[in-house]
């Protein structure tokens, strides 16, 4: 463990209690064929080449989950001076249907530390739940957003 390490803190405010509460448009989503080749063929070669079909997997449904939960409608923390994205992570329980999927977006955490030099910094981690149409959880995607203050003198 760094000997410098912060730990993330609750934040305890009227605002973060507001946004807790928030909750996107439902939005409907499905496996698009030319999507999802196009995706395989920037990360592979193209599927033609492939021997197989590849799999489609939550990550080319939802590439980031941070800029998805923001268009179904969740505010984004601008509390500090610079907002970055915190990365992204994506669970799969079950193979993605044919037929759409139900994605409900929320704010799952928001947490606040120091840095290590002393700066305020607020993470939010946004999360989006993936369901067949029987209500069967297929996948969560989690995006992550920093929020935090500028040293001085820095650019903003």
């Amino acid at each position: 463990m760094e000997q410098n390490h912060q730990a993330w803190h609750s934040l305890d405010s009227a605002e973060a209690a507001n946004l807790l509460a928030s909750v996107g448009t439902v939005k409907y989503v499905s496996a698009n064929t030319h999507k999802t080749s196009l995706a395989w063929s920037s990360i592979s070669r193209p599927v033609q080449e492939l021997q197989v079909q590849p799999p489609v997997d939550l990550f080319l449904i939802c590439p980031d989950p941070l800029i998805f939960a923001l268009s179904c409608g969740l505010p984004r923390s601008r509390t500090l001076d610079k907002q970055i994205d915190g990365g992204s992570e994506w669970e799969q329980f079950h193979d993605i249907p044919s037929t759409p999927l139900t994605a409900i977006s929320r704010i799952a955490s928001i947490q606040e530390r120091r840095t290590s030099d002393m700066r305020h910094m607020i993470r939010s981690i946004y999360e989006i739940e993936f369901r067949n149409s029987e209500g069967k959880l297929i996948g969560i995607a989690r995006g992550t957003s920093l929020d935090f203050e500028v040293a001085t003198g820095e650019k903003q």
